[in-house]
């Protein structure tokens, strides 16, 4: 593997990506992730690489040009050269941001529910 990351014209105009940048993971890293560290992408990353397992996937949060907050799944396979070592990683680049939003809503309306029946509760106790 050369070190540079292939994004289709579709997938460059999600990010915000110029045409003629030449992509690698780290600048995927640095520019496109939220400053947290993006350790799990690396991880997944050297786990394929190294054939410790035949399939990349992976969710993080990405910046599209000035939006931060956005979320995708990338997933694949690696092409391996003779002595097993990953040569070519080829795959797909999912926007998942509504599911996550969704996700959270849903996350944040069960807890509510609960605080509501706990306060409801409570207060019952108190009469």
């Amino acid at each position: 593997m050369n070190g540079t990351i292939y994004y289709s014209p579709m997938m460059r105009v999600i990010f915000g990506l110029p045409d003629d940048q030449v992509l690698t993971p780290e600048e995927i890293r640095r520019t496109r992730s939220p400053r947290r560290p993006f350790a799990h992408y690396r991880e997944a990353s050297s786990i394929i690489s190294k054939g410790v397992t035949p399939r990349f996937v992976c969710e993080y949060r990405y910046r599209a040009g000035a939006t931060p907050g956005n979320w995708a799944r990338q997933s694949g396979i690696a092409q391996r050269g003779p002595d097993g070592q990953a040569i070519r990683m080829a795959g797909a680049t999912v926007d998942i941001t509504e599911t996550k939003q969704r996700e959270r809503n849903s996350t944040r309306a069960r807890r509510d529910r609960g605080d509501a029946r706990d306060h409801g509760h409570r207060a019952g106790q108190h009469e």
